[in-house]
């Protein structure tokens, strides 16, 4: 006996369906992921930089004997000049770009999960909104790097 058309549409749907909702499952980890990379490194970096900056200021006025001479001005300038590497890589590498990219983007695949979760659901117009968060991550983290 044929199949039903109905059915066979239901089951395409059903199959786009899953197909979608394995997709966007899938690039919302990988925002997920990208974002605690980005955060960790421009959080580091800004916080690193701080840090070495404090630091080298400290040594240099630090007292103790033993710590005087050349040591003390090689670590100082050691440490500022970390700071300095640090504070332009962040600049320069737009490590908050990034992160608030990926954290959008993470959010749009958390809101396309809860739009798929509607019997109903508009799955070509979750599918335009998938293309286009993908798009927005692409231009948001190259930029106008390329």
């Amino acid at each position: 006996m044929a199949e039903n058309p109905t059915d066979s549409e239901d089951q395409t749907y059903a199959t786009w369906r899953t197909q979608l909702v394995r997709l966007i499952t899938e690039q919302e980890t990988r925002f997920r992921v990208g974002k605690s990379r980005w955060n960790f490194w421009y959080y580091g970096s800004m916080y690193g930089a701080v840090l070495f900056s404090a630091t080298s200021a400290l040594v240099l006025k630090l007292e103790m004997e033993r710590l005087k001479g050349d040591w003390q001005t090689d670590a100082a300038a050691l440490l500022a000049t970390l700071a300095a590497i640090l504070g332009t890589v962040s600049s320069t590498g737009n490590f908050e770009r990034r992160w608030r990219t990926s954290r959008q983007a993470q959010a749009t695949m958390q809101k396309l999960q809860v739009d798929l979760q509607s019997p109903n659901a508009d799955l070509l117009l979750i599918s335009n909104e998938y293309k286009r968060a993908i798009d927005e991550y692409q231009l948001g983290v190259v930029g106008n790097d390329a």
